[in-house]
């Protein structure tokens, strides 16, 4: 997915797409923590409690 400094095209279109790309990438990324974040949440809230003893 990443690429060293030394292999990266050297046309700016290229590079320009590869841009966009990553930002797609990371939007959809933090997108996915997100839902993560909020499934953890109700999960948290919807707990049966626990019996002690």
């Amino acid at each position: 997915m990443s690429k060293r400094y030394d292999e990266l095209p050297d046309d700016v279109e290229e590079l320009e797409k590869m841009q966009s790309d990553l930002k797609a990438q990371v939007r959809k990324l933090q997108l996915e923590i997100d839902v993560r974040q909020a499934m953890l949440e109700i999960l948290k809230k919807t707990r049966a409690p626990t019996r002690n003893g």
